[in-house]
């Protein structure tokens, strides 16, 4: 049932989902009441109401001078919290498809995970992987995590839990090395590197060979990835026959001193 509701008892009232909400809809269609009337979780004296969506379309009220707002309860009786995402996230992001299989695994990620996810952070397959994360863990994470991108949000969150897994880290262990990643300099760089060590000495001793000589002058010699097989990349760019007999003395001069580190990362990656 649609009713009215003053605009100040409204503003009052607690979004039953701790983020902040996109939808808004035109100005002009606001001044006639032409909105989707907003949803309220009614949870009785007790529990208080909660306002599934609807604080942007509020404050744009009070902009507009509006003095009732179109609401529509909902008691607790009548939609679940993951019926309540779903009207949530139908309004917000149409083109999701949240079904009741996806709000079942959404039901288990904790708070965090499930903000990330229902803001469009994070893939809901990522927050199901590492959902066994200690809960404090995850919120030392969190404000770091809000800096990265979409992908490295991902990458991040993966690589940690595969440490955490690995390394059979209890949860004193987990947030110190949060706590470590999300002061350093360069997190993602680091986390790799505990991820992956022995990769990441094979791409130290290849730089340190490759680099001094390639320095500067425009050619790339990129190696296998992940050091897997002695299929080495060489590419340059030349306009001359100069240019091009340039390339080659410094190929050739890297060519003197490579081989010994080839053999040890083929040996190596055996």
């Amino acid at each position: 049932m649609v009713e009215k509701m003053a605009l100040g008892e409204l503003s009052g009232i607690p979004p039953l989902f701790p983020f902040q909400e996109k939808y808004i809809t035109r100005e002009e269609l606001l001044k006639k009441e032409i909105y989707p009337p907003i949803p309220l979780w009614f949870r009785g004296n007790k529990g208080g109401d909660r306002m599934i969506w609807g604080k942007v379309l509020v404050e744009k009220l009070k902009e507009l001078k509006v003095q009732e707002v179109l609401v529509r309860k909902f008691s607790s009786d009548e939609i679940t919290v993951s019926e309540a995402m779903i009207l949530w996230t139908g309004l917000e992001h149409p083109n999701e498809e949240w079904n009741s299989y996806r709000m079942k695994d959404f039901d288990l990620l904790p708070t965090p995970l499930q903000q990330l996810v229902a803001e469009m952070k994070l893939d809901l397959k990522t927050a199901l992987r590492v959902r066994n994360l200690p809960l404090e863990i995850i919120e030392i994470l969190n404000p770091f995590l809000e800096t990265l991108s979409y992908s490295q949000r991902r990458i991040f969150l993966r690589l940690f839990f595969e440490v955490f897994q690995r390394d059979l880290l209890d949860t004193r262990e987990g947030i110190a090395l949060a706590i470590q990643l999300v002061h350093s300099s360069k997190p993602l760089e680091e986390l790799y590197q505990i991820r992956y060590p022995e990769l990441h000495r094979l791409e130290q001793t290849y730089h340190a060979t490759v680099d001094p000589v390639l320095k500067g002058t425009g050619i790339q010699v990129s190696p296998p990835p992940y050091f897997e097989g002695a299929r080495f990349k060489v590419e340059f760019y030349f306009g001359k026959s100069d240019q091009l007999k340039k390339k080659a003395q410094i190929l050739q001069k890297l060519s003197e001193t490579i081989d010994p580190v080839i053999e040890q990362l083929t040996h190596d990656t055996v």
